[in-house]
C-alpha cells in the first residue's frame, strides 16, 4: 500500500513536470484519465497530446502542488492536494482530489476533480465519470450523514459535526464553514430548497476518512444536468464529522439566484 501511495502523490507533480513515462509505468495499461477541462483522455498518443497542451498552459502559472492528504484501500486510492497557481497577479489556491481505481498495484482508470471556478470565474458541467451502484457500502456515520443531506435535514447534519468541525467547498479555504455557526449557516442556505441526494458511484475508506465519487442531478427543487464530483468525510477519534471535503464544479441553484 505505501508504494500505490507514494505513486498517487506523486502524479501530479508528475503531470506539471511532464514526465510521460514515469506516469504511463503507474498504469496497469495504457494510460486512462478523465480531468475537468478535457474530459476522457485514453491512449498513449492522446494522452501524450494532453500533456503537453497541460504543460504548456500551467507552467506558465509558476505551479506548485501541496500534499494534503491520502484515502487508500486495495482496490480505490484517493489523493487530496492543494494546487498553488499565479495567474493575472492574484495567487490560487484550487483543492484537487485524483481518485484511482488498483489493478495488480498499479492504476487502470485515474480521475481528478476540482472546480474550474477559482480560474475561470464560472463553472462547468461535469458530465458523470462512473455509473451510479447501488451496493456502494459506506460506513454508519457518513450514511447518517448521506441521509440527513438527501432530505434536506439541516439539524441531523449538524448533530453528526464536532463542534469545531468543517465543510471546505469545493472552490477552496476562502469558501470554508468552521464551527456551529459556520456549519449552520453554510447547510441552512444549502438545504433551503430541499434535500440534494447523491447517487454513489465508489468508496474508499480506511479507518478515518471515506471519500465517495458521486453523481447529484437534483438540488432541492432543482433539476440539475447529471454532474460527476467527489467528497472526502473526516471522522474523528470520537466517531463525529471533523470535516468534509467537496470537489466537483456543481453551480448551486440556491447562489444563482
Amino acid at each position: 500500500m505505501s508504494k500505490t501511495k507514494e505513486m498517487i502523490q506523486n502524479f501530479f507533480p508528475l503531470l506539471l513536470d511532464g514526465d510521460i513515462q514515469e506516469i504511463q509505468s503507474m498504469f496497469a495499461g495504457e494510460p486512462f484519465l478523465d480531468e475537468p477541462v478535457k474530459g476522457k483522455v485514453e491512449g498513449p498518443d492522446r494522452f501524450r497530446h494532453f500533456l503537453g497542451n497541460f504543460r504548456h498552459w500551467i507552467q506558465r502559472r509558476d505551479p506548485r502542488v501541496e500534499h494534503f492528504a491520502t484515502t487508500a484501500t486495495d482496490h480505490l486510492i484517493v489523493e487530496e492536494c492543494l494546487l498553488h497557481l499565479a495567474q493575472s497577479k492574484e495567487l490560487l489556491q484550487i483543492p484537487v482530489a485524483i481518485a484511482a481505481d488498483l489493478m495488480e498495484g498499479k492504476f487502470s482508470h485515474v480521475r481528478i476533480y476540482h472546480s474550474l471556478w477559482p480560474l475561470f470565474k464560472e463553472h462547468t458541467v461535469r458530465s458523470p465519470i462512473l455509473p451510479v451502484k447501488e451496493n456502494v457500502i459506506l460506513p454508519p456515520l457518513i450514511n447518517a450523514y448521506m441521509d440527513a443531506l438527501a432530505r434536506g435535514d439541516t439539524e441531523s447534519i449538524l448533530k453528526l459535526f464536532e463542534p469545531d468541525g468543517y465543510v471546505r467547498e469545493p472552490a477552496g479555504d476562502n469558501y470554508k464553514q468552521e464551527g456551529k455557526d459556520g456549519l449552520t449557516a453554510f447547510y441552512s442556505s444549502a438545504l433551503a430548497d430541499g434535500g440534494i441526494p447523491l447517487g454513489h458511484c465508489s468508496s474508499a475508506y480506511d479507518g478515518t476518512c471515506c471519500a465517495v465519487e458521486f453523481i447529484v442531478d437534483r438540488w432541492g427543487k432543482t433539476q440539475l444536468s447529471p454532474q460527476a464530483g467527489i467528497a472526502v468525510y473526516e471522522q474523528s477519534s470520537r466517531g463525529r464529522l471533523a470535516s468534509v471535503r467537496i470537489y466537483d464544479d456543481v453551480n448551486s441553484p440556491i447562489e444563482s439566484r
